[in-house]
């Protein structure tokens, strides 16, 4: 008797949550694969690297951020999300190339498994839509980063 393959997130569904999610939610994905496929030591590495890219993208959004008293036209801010947003979907597709590529190859192919569902990948990116800025904010407020104060 042969025993039922776990289900994984597809390289698809791990770009487009790195892409709409931050590469936080396409690193949890990866995280989840690994962690089903008994690969403990690789799913902890991989969140802790997806977790320092999401650091160098958070320090670049505030380096492009207006000085104090300056304001950013939304046509900036827009422009500045949606490089961030297409930069993350790519890292987290290479990210994904490289680390579980292979892997997910010959689980569709050769081994004939299933991937998660479009509908628990969305849900894994609207819980980091919202998870992360909430961490984020509790983290920044009490340490005086964010005031809730207007400058001017």
């Amino acid at each position: 008797m042969s025993k039922e393959l776990p289900k994984l997130y597809s390289m698809t569904s791990i770009s487009v949550a790195s892409a709409l999610g931050s590469i936080l939610a396409g690193g949890y994905m990866l995280y989840s694969n690994y962690r089903v496929l008994g690969m403990n030591q690789y799913s902890g590495y991989i969140f802790a690297l997806c977790a320092v890219i999401f650091l160098v993208f958070m320090g670049i959004s505030s380096s492009m951020a207006p000085e104090a008293g300056e304001t950013m036209t939304v046509n900036t801010m827009w422009s500045t999300f949606l490089i961030l947003s297409v930069a993350q979907g790519i890292t987290g597709t290479v990210l994904t190339h490289f680390s579980q590529g292979g892997m997910l190859e010959t689980f569709k192919k050769e081994m004939r498994g299933t991937y998660q569902t479009i509908t628990q990948s969305f849900l894994v990116i609207v819980s980091f839509n919202f998870i992360v800025p909430f961490i984020l904010i509790a983290l920044l407020f009490p340490l005086g980063l964010i005031t809730g104060q207007n400058p001017n």
